[in-house]
């Protein structure tokens, strides 16, 4: 059966003594309950802590902005809550909630602070590869260049050293220094082939080609001076002097003083002519200056415009770009002069003019040109003869006006008579 219930010590009926049964099971009941209480107490404070944790961690998770919207909308419960039940831990979940979007910038200044340093260790790499990849570069081209200049230096001869010494000059001395290189090359070059070829081979034009934009007079006339000889019965060497840039140089030189640069100029512009350059070089502008130079009151300077136009009227465009700008009328004019070189090269242009080419006959004969070429068949030099010979032939086959097959007719007599008396043929 039952478990008989505790016995209360004896004592009086009406005494409450300590260890009487009311008051022991009274202690008893209470001892429990305490328990009890302070387990609640304590489960109660875990949760507690437990969801201030959560919600910390709630509020610091996600980006600035989602966690400044969850720390708005629970900022009006948390505090109280804490407060109401741990006061110290209110406190802090308060000052954790109060500058969250000052931290929320703070961190985000932090980030923009560590992308722009990094970019700029990322952009500073990339200038350091470049230095050095230019670094290599120049040490690869000087690298070359040395050779290039060792392995011409192998291939000159004892006798091209004193080319490759001038070359040198014209690379790295003054002015003066450079003008006195291109003398000396100009006169080394009128020994012969080879020693153009070994000029050329020096690397000599480009230098001489600058030297004609240079600021000195004397050292653009001597320029073209060594270039003229270089380029003289040698067609690569023409070629690669019009490569090099020079005619636009020489073009300019046609305008200035002293006499002796304009001469030299037009003597140059002839030789680099005469190697199918005729287009460029009146594309230029080069027949206008040397149209101009016909009226020059030197003899030099007329022979050598007169010169250069011979060549340039070989082409068809020419041919009628020179007679538009007025040419004509001063090269019939030319048919006279006292020098007999000019009278040459006077005749040479008319005849290059009028070849097949009507417009240019008419011209020619209207200028009165028939007359002064007749005289000339008995001039004293046989080269004014022959090229005045020449001019008559191409105008006396022309079929354009009436006056100009008069006139030719007349020529043809004169010609047959000029032949029958020992006259040069062409």
């Amino acid at each position: 059966g039952r478990r008989p219930s505790p016995q209360a010590p004896s004592g009086s009926a009406g005494d409450a003594l300590p260890g009487s049964t009311g008051q022991w099971r009274r202690a008893k009941t209470f001892g429990r309950s305490g328990s009890a209480h302070l387990c609640a107490f304590a489960l109660l404070f875990m949760g507690i802590l437990l969801v201030l944790m959560l919600l910390r961690g709630y509020l610091a998770g996600g980006d600035p902005a989602s966690a400044a919207s969850r720390q708005g909308s629970l900022s009006t419960g948390l505090p109280s809550v804490a407060n109401a039940v741990v006061p110290s831990l209110a406190v802090n979940a308060s000052y954790e909630a109060v500058p969250v979007d000052n931290l929320s910038l703070a961190a985000s200044r932090r980030e923009d602070e560590r992308r722009e340093e990094k970019k700029r260790k990322i952009a500073e790499g990339k200038e350091e590869e470049r230095r050095k990849e230019d670094k290599k570069k120049r040490k690869r081209e000087d690298e070359r260049i040395r050779r290039k200049q060792e392995k011409m230096m192998k291939a000159f001869t004892e006798d091209d050293l004193p080319i490759a010494q001038q070359v040198t000059m014209l690379r790295t001395g003054n002015e003066e220094e450079k003008t006195e290189a291109a003398l000396v090359l100009s006169i080394l070059a009128t020994a012969g082939p080879e020693n153009q070829a070994a000029i050329v081979r020096a690397g000599a034009i480009p230098q001489l080609v600058g030297l004609l934009k240079g600021d000195r007079i004397e050292a653009r006339g001597q320029a073209a001076v060594a270039l003229r000889a270089i380029a003289a019965n040698n067609t690569y060497n023409k070629v690669a002097i019009v490569r090099a840039g020079a005619i636009m140089p020489l073009i300019r030189l046609l305008k200035e003083e002293p006499v002796e640069v304009q001469e030299v100029a037009a003597s140059c512009l002839q030789t680099l002519a005469e190697t199918n350059n005729q287009v460029e070089i009146a594309q230029a502008g080069a027949i206008v200056p040397l149209v101009a130079l016909l009226k020059d009151e030197r003899p030099g300077v007329r022979e050598e415009a007169a010169g250069a136009l011979v060549i340039l009227a070989l082409n068809a465009d020419n041919q009628v770009a020179i007679a538009q700008v007025g040419a004509v009328p001063l090269l019939v004019d030319l048919l006279r002069d006292e020098s007999p070189e000019v009278r040459e090269q006077a005749a040479a242009a008319l005849r290059n003019l009028a070849a097949e080419n009507d417009d240019n006959q008419a011209a020619i004969a209207r200028a009165g040109a028939f007359e002064p070429l007749l005289a000339l068949l008995k001039d004293d030099l046989p080269g004014v003869r022959e090229e005045a010979l020449a001019a008559l032939r191409n105008l006396a086959s022309t079929v354009g006006e009436e006056a100009v097959r008069e006139a030719a007719w007349a020529a043809g007599v004169a010609i047959r008579e000029a032949a029958a008396a020992g006259t040069p043929d062409m």
